[in-house]
């Protein structure tokens, strides 16, 4: 999978980018569209890249530029509306909603503990390392929580996607390290950044 996003990177970032920056159409409630010409783009290119997703088991393909979407394709049986896991995006989500948040003043900094928010709830595992995880910590993955995914196998990830509670799991998870010390790629890190 790496090396698929890498060339795909690599194939948009070589597309022309000769158009003038338009003003960004936002915010409204759906996007704008465009053709590729339109935003400097080539629809040739774009369509080598439609037909490199169908052949490379994508389920669909979605590229914006300046604000308007110049292409969105979907691969049977995926169909626009079909919900659908995102899987490593909820990071990056959770990455810029959290920075929003900071924006518009409901959350004063990464470092707030993030224990604070959960003070309703009995957590398993408690000591001084698992007070001191800061929202920062769960965004850069140094929470020192155990937890087993990528090399390691997924079993951490799959216990939490079978329990009824993913944020209480996530958080009676026992620490391995102190928080801030150690990155570890953990998923469950930023399901404790989202709303109850």
């Amino acid at each position: 999978m790496p090396r698929l996003l890498t060339v795909l990177l690599a194939f948009i970032l070589a597309l022309p980018a000769t158009a003038q920056e338009k003003p960004q159409p936002w915010p409204t409630k759906e996007w704008a569209t465009s053709s590729p010409e339109e935003q400097g783009m080539s629809s040739d290119r774009l369509a080598r890249l439609v037909e490199f997703g169908g052949s490379n088991n994508m389920d669909s393909l979605l590229v914006t530029r300046h604000g308007r979407i110049v292409l969105d394709a979907t691969y049977a049986p995926f169909r626009a509306g079909l919900k659908h896991r995102i899987n490593s995006s909820t990071k990056a989500v959770i990455s810029t909603l959290v920075a929003m948040a900071i924006r518009d003043g409901k959350l004063d900094s990464t470092d707030r503990r993030v224990l604070e928010f959960f003070a309703d709830r009995t957590i398993a595992n408690l000591d001084e390392r698992k007070k001191a995880i800061t929202i920062r910590h769960l965004l850069d993955m140094t929470s020192g929580l155990e937890w087993s995914e990528g090399l390691d196998g997924f079993r951490s990830f799959i216990a939490m996607e079978r329990s009824s509670d993913w944020q209480q799991f996530i958080l009676d998870q026992p620490m391995s390290t102190a928080p801030g010390t150690v990155f570890y790629y953990d998923s469950g890190n930023s399901h404790c950044c989202r709303p109850s």
